[in-house]
């Protein structure tokens, strides 16, 4: 709505009366599974009920990102993003001197979130203003429960690979998975960064501009894919260290796992502009399954290389529905 002029004051209403409603919606289920991961009146069931409690101000914050965004407000968006990581490291810093716990640094946390995310509202153009349109609140509504799923998945697909072999690999095979999960992601940043001003663009209307530009950004992430494949041997021992040299051809599948998630990721954008947000779950759902069924029988026999083959299979048998 924002990428095609509906005022951002109104949108910010609006949005701020859904996020409240989600809150309430998921305050009792957040509860539920505080308590089941950690004893009540521990740290970190504190931290899950602040996070509970802070929902609402979460999802709006997400949804005044997305608004900047639509609006093409990039200055805006950029700072808001900048802003929690450099609070983060000045609070880190001070909590190094002062002593730290796990409370305080999850507190640390949240709060820096939440003055991240809520940075679009220093401008006057983005606070909330105007009547609540119910039938606004509807659309909203249908169109969000339309890409909920498709959405949810997306994000298990990201981490499956992980979630699993934290029970079936030793804590040396997971922390060099999970570092090069990490490093692989990083040229992951082109696709998102590319497929927010394409997606306004189809949200206007101009359906031509995509196929191009998905190809265009998997042709620059296979790039750089291939030149820090090149540079991996000399990169991990100048920023890892040596010990983490067995790690590289995991890190290998795993960044060429991200020239179809570049593809999956201006795909499913482009289709949530268009007005079809549910479009995507079908490649997720197989791609899950996918990932699932090679880690299940392969990783077992061969171990933590075919948890990465696995997620490049995933990823491919998702860009190939989508397409």
């Amino acid at each position: 709505r924002a990428a095609i002029g509906d005022s951002l004051s109104s949108l910010s209403k609006n949005a701020g009366v859904l996020s409240l409603a989600i809150g309430v919606v998921t305050f009792a289920p957040y509860l539920w599974f505080a308590q089941a991961m950690a004893p009540v009146g521990t740290q970190t069931w504190e931290l899950l009920v602040a996070y509970a409690v802070f929902t609402p101000v979460f999802v709006y914050g997400y949804c005044l990102a997305s608004m900047a965004v639509g609006a093409a407000r990039w200055g805006t968006f950029v700072l808001s993003r900048l802003i929690t990581p450099l609070l983060v490291i000045s609070g880190l810093l001070l909590l190094s001197v002062n002593g730290t716990s796990v409370r305080n640094v999850g507190l640390l946390l949240i709060g820096t979130s939440l003055i991240g995310l809520l940075f679009p509202l220093a401008q006057r153009a983005v606070r909330p203003a105007g009547p609540t349109r119910i039938e606004a609140l509807k659309a909203a509504l249908a169109f969000g429960l339309t890409g909920w799923p498709a959405g949810a998945v997306a994000l298990l697909n990201q981490r499956i690979d992980l979630l699993m072999l934290t029970v079936m690999a030793s804590k040396k095979e997971l922390g060099f998975y999970a570092v090069s999960v990490t490093l692989a992601a990083v040229i992951t940043g082109v696709a998102y960064a590319v497929a927010m001003p394409i997606r306004n663009r189809v949200s206007r209307g101009d359906h031509h501009v995509f196929p191009f530009a998905t190809a265009l950004v998997m042709a620059i992430t296979l790039a750089l894919a291939v030149a820090l494949w090149l540079a991996l041997p000399i990169l991990v021992r100048v920023v890892l260290g040596t010990s983490f040299l067995p790690a590289i051809p995991v890190m290998t599948v795993l960044v060429a796992a991200q020239v179809p998630l570049a593809g999956i990721v201006m795909m499913t954008q482009c289709l949530i502009g268009s007005g079809y947000p549910g479009k995507p779950l079908a490649g997720e759902i197989a791609a899950l399954a996918v990932t699932v069924c090679v880690i299940l029988i392969l990783v077992p026999r061969f171990g933590v290389l075919m948890a990465a083959h696995a997620n490049l299979a995933g990823n491919a048998v998702s860009f190939s529905v989508l397409l």
